[in-house]
């Protein structure tokens, strides 16, 4: 019945896969990234340096996520060096998740989803400056032009257009979460009105983890 099968599917964890994708733009060879499995939490949420040899991804246990990051190497396609981030990202009884890294002209920035002191909601987006050793700035909430008395959740910075894509269940939307983006100057933490994205990509169901692909010809949520 409903609720043995809730029980069943309460049980399985999120694993990180790999696969390689051949000139058909065809996907071959999928298999389970073994460093990067936990025998006890949610492993998903990756996301790369511009060079591609740190990644940064969430652990979460039931609903208690933090981020951590790990080197990658593309040799062997595999990852090491596995390190819980520290506070002031990681905070001591708050949820902290999916993790996106924007390389600007301005610096590169870790923009994230928590429910920390000083959300206005459940989860909001804040992000940090990572400085020239690698170290995290001061955390900043993005503010109310985004962030709600609802979830704000999978942010997505494109530095091209200095716009930030996020999802969230609060501002008016078709359904659900939708997909929302806000042009920010991160220096001085000011965002514009959040705006829904609208359709085809906005639909009646929860809309979320907007991204794209390295040559910008296609979206993926």
């Amino acid at each position: 019945d409903l609720a043995d099968t809730s029980y069943v599917y309460a049980n399985y964890l999120t694993r990180v896969l790999q696969a390689t994708r051949r000139n058909d733009s065809t996907w071959v060879d999928v298999k389970e990234v073994k460093s990067l499995k936990d025998p006890k939490a949610h492993v998903s949420n990756l996301s790369f340096t511009k060079d591609g040899k740190t990644v940064y991804f969430s652990k979460c246990i039931g609903y208690n996520c933090s981020i951590y990051k790990a080197d990658f190497d593309p040799q062997f396609a595999d990852f090491s060096n596995i390190t819980k981030l520290p506070a002031p990202i990681n905070m001591a009884q708050t949820s902290n998740t999916t993790p996106q890294i924007a390389c600007t002209s301005q610096g590169n920035y870790l923009f994230f989803a928590s429910n920390r002191k000083g959300t206005k909601g459940g989860y909001d987006i804040w992000y940090s400056e990572i400085d020239s050793t690698g170290m995290f700035t001061t955390v900043q909430n993005c503010g109310k032009n985004i962030n709600t008395l609802g979830d704000e959740v999978t942010p997505f910075y494109d530095s091209r257009d200095s716009l930030l894509y996020y999802s969230s269940e609060w501002h008016t939307s078709l359904g659900g979460f939708d997909i929302f983006s806000s042009k920010g100057n991160l220096k001085h933490g000011r965002w514009s009105n959040s705006v829904n994205i609208g359709q085809p990509i906005n639909s009646s169901y929860n809309d979320l983890y907007y991204n794209y692909s390295r040559d910008s010809l296609r979206a993926y949520w």
